[in-house]
């Protein structure tokens, strides 16, 4: 009999740490977020570097060759939203996390 694979703790491990800054455009009021991945010092990972030293790395670990445009940031960004719609996360809301579709300020 085997057992449950243990929970994530990445939000134990390492925490979010808050940031706040004008997110839309310069000129906007500073907001506060919690980035979701941070790295071990608490500094925030620039993509193609998480790229590179975690996602590449843990895919070679496993032996597991990754497909171009298919299992990178695009794909995981589309994985998290359809996670997102099943739990009836509003369309507005998703788009207003992700991003897509704001207005830009000028």
């Amino acid at each position: 009999m085997t057992s449950a694979a243990p929970a994530w703790t990445c939000s134990i491990c390492f925490p979010a740490t808050p940031v706040t800054l004008p997110w839309k455009c310069a000129e906007s009021l500073p907001v506060t977020a919690n980035p979701l991945i941070v790295r071990e010092n608490g500094r925030l990972w620039q993509g193609e570097r998480f790229h590179k030293q975690v996602r590449v790395k843990h895919f070679r670990t496993a032996g597991i060759a990754m497909r171009r445009f298919v299992d990178g940031m695009y794909a995981l960004r589309h994985f998290c939203a359809s996670v997102q719609l099943v739990n009836l996360v509003g369309v507005r809301e998703l788009l207003s996390t992700w991003g897509i579709g704001m207005r830009r300020s000028r």
